[in-house]
């Protein structure tokens, strides 16, 4: 019976194929921020007005990564500018967005730029931005923004620069690539 036994162990033993474990298996991970992807995102700011008082911004954005951490898009932005209650100065404006991400993370630094042309009643305003900030990600897509901007302003009555903090959510719509 031992003998039996032992044979079948044997036999078994040869005749197994050793299965591969997937779960060990090291599989390519896509960058985030890569060719291909798209993102939408929602910004609101609050800094110190050069005409009025206040500045407060609320900012949409979409774009489309060209290359891996560099996105190219639109934005527009309603702009309200307030000293009191009884004056204040509201703009809609809207213009190309470039943006640059610079490390592939949950915490990634990134810079953007937009020239935006906007229009309130017959006053025309443009605007020149750049942003310095930190993406933070959130949960699979889900990013939180926290930046400086710093504006150039021209418009019919001012020229000069303003500057504001913000906060804004983005999502990333991963490529199937």
């Amino acid at each position: 019976m031992k003998i039996l036994f032992y044979i079948c162990l044997i036999g078994s033993l040869l005749c197994a194929q050793i299965q591969p474990t997937f779960a060990q298996e090291k599989r390519p991970v896509k960058p985030l921020f890569a060719k291909g992807d798209w993102q939408l995102g929602l910004k609101v700011g609050h800094g110190p007005s050069p005409l009025l008082g206040t500045r407060n911004t609320t900012q949409l954005a979409a774009g489309y990564y060209i290359v891996n951490g560099l996105l190219l898009g639109l934005t527009s932005s309603y702009t309200t500018e307030l000293a009191e209650p009884v004056l204040h100065k509201n703009v809609l404006s809207a213009g190309p967005l470039i943006r640059y991400q610079f490390i592939s993370g949950r915490l990634s630094p990134y810079t953007e730029s937009a020239y935006q042309l906007g229009r309130r009643s017959t006053e025309m305003e443009q605007s020149l931005s750049f942003t310095l900030g930190l993406s933070v990600g959130l949960v699979a897509g889900l990013r939180l923004d926290l930046g400086y901007n710093f504006q150039y302003i021209k418009s019919n009555y001012f020229q000069g620069g303003a500057d504001q903090t913000h906060i804004g959510i983005n999502y990333l719509f991963r490529s199937k690539q």
